[in-house]
């Protein structure tokens, strides 16, 4: 009687202690909700990095806290082809090869709720492409249900 009651007894221990993780995560600090296609109407080709730091109220970077971001044809003003194949790292910065020269061009990109932001810049230090895709972030609960129904 004793080995059934201890089950149920750490049973319950674990369940809860899992319930009160979850609340403890739930009322944890939320992200910024970030707007990024106002971003894009701010953004302007030709304009240099300074200019485009001053015209942006945050950082470059991730502000959906998401597993996965899904997005759709780009809106795009510049010089580059829509088939370039770029490289984005966790603080905020991207590379891609000139398509033409193959030489690295370097950029920033901002991911919000609404979308995504890129700007390249061309040896000069100004603006040759802006990008803006709209698309939605999922989470890895929202990612793994979708995937099985």
């Amino acid at each position: 009687m004793t080995k059934p009651r201890l089950r149920t007894c750490v049973l319950f221990g674990v369940l809860g202690a899992l319930v009160a993780l979850a609340v403890v995560a739930s009322l944890g600090p939320r992200r910024k909700l970030v707007i990024v296609a106002a971003f894009y109407e701010e953004l302007a080709v030709g304009m240099t990095e300074r200019e485009v730091d001053a015209a942006l109220p945050v950082a470059p970077g991730d502000y959906t806290g998401g597993y996965v971001h899904a997005t759709s044809q780009p809106t795009c003003e510049g010089e580059l082809p829509i088939y370039i194949d770029y490289c984005t790292r966790a603080n905020g910065t991207l590379s891609a090869p000139d398509p033409l020269t193959g030489r690295p061009i370097r950029g920033r990109w901002w991911r919000g709720h609404d979308g995504l932001v890129l700007v390249f810049f061309g040896d000069d230090q100004r603006v040759i492409e802006r990008r803006y895709y709209p698309g939605y972030s999922r989470s890895w609960v929202e990612y793994q249900w979708r995937r099985l129904f």
